[in-house]
């Protein structure tokens, strides 16, 4: 899949979206989520509690979600009148876990397995049999986790490598689209990297940004 190609396939999906109104709904038949903590509703949670950690914690956080209300894909899913969303270990459409990277799974605290984007996808793919719903809405949010790993690489080995994880981080993300795309899924929304020099985690490190803006691009 050609870079501009796949630009243009979020841009018409984004606008596809939020162009929803009040009386009107796209014609999705469902939507689907793969990503970290922007977009987790519970999967993560469902997972540390296997190793007796509540993580994370209800109040002040909103039941498994890493916010304190509900994330995007749920509004999405809200003004398409196709709510609500459910996390995948509940038998719902979210697959998403806080602390998942692109490509490669994770392991948070050195020690709990957290399944990729892509490892998500294969989940996915495995419960509908190999055959991606070409009516659904698929929403990939990444770049987070693997900017915190850059971030770390960078400081310890320079510029060079820290690129090169954001540039494998987003070569990952355009071919999960491309395996699900492959599988029959026709409709995306990839959101960008935000400016994580704003969050907790990484609060005030300029370098984010560049990273963030390098992966957008």
């Amino acid at each position: 899949m050609k870079t501009r190609n796949f630009t243009q396939v979020v841009l018409v999906a984004v606008a596809s979206v939020f162009l929803v109104t009040a009386g009107y709904a796209q014609p999705y038949s469902e939507v689907y989520v793969f990503g970290e903590s922007f977009v987790d509703m519970g999967n993560a949670q469902n997972l540390f509690w296997s190793y007796s950690i509540d993580f994370p914690p209800s109040p002040p956080y909103a039941g498994g979600r890493f916010c304190n209300g509900p994330v995007f894909p749920e509004v999405i899913a809200e003004n398409l009148d196709l709510g609500p969303l459910d996390a995948s270990f509940a038998g719902g459409t979210n697959y998403a876990y806080g602390g998942a990277r692109s490509v490669e799974d994770n392991l948070m605290w050195g020690f709990i397995p957290i399944p990729s984007v892509r490892s998500q996808i294969e989940d996915y793919l495995a419960d509908v049999g190999g055959e991606a719903d070409p009516d659904a809405l698929y929403i990939l949010h990444d770049g987070g986790n693997d900017t915190a790993f850059a971030v770390g690489t960078f400081f310890e080995a320079g510029w060079d490598p820290a690129a090169e994880i954001m540039e494998e981080s987003a070569l990952g993300m355009i071919e999960s689209v491309q395996v699900l795309a492959d599988a029959g899924a026709v409709n995306f929304v990839v959101p960008g990297a935000p400016f994580f020099s704003d969050s907790a985690v990484l609060c005030g490190l300029a370098v984010a940004d560049v990273l963030g803006k390098s992966y957008n691009a």
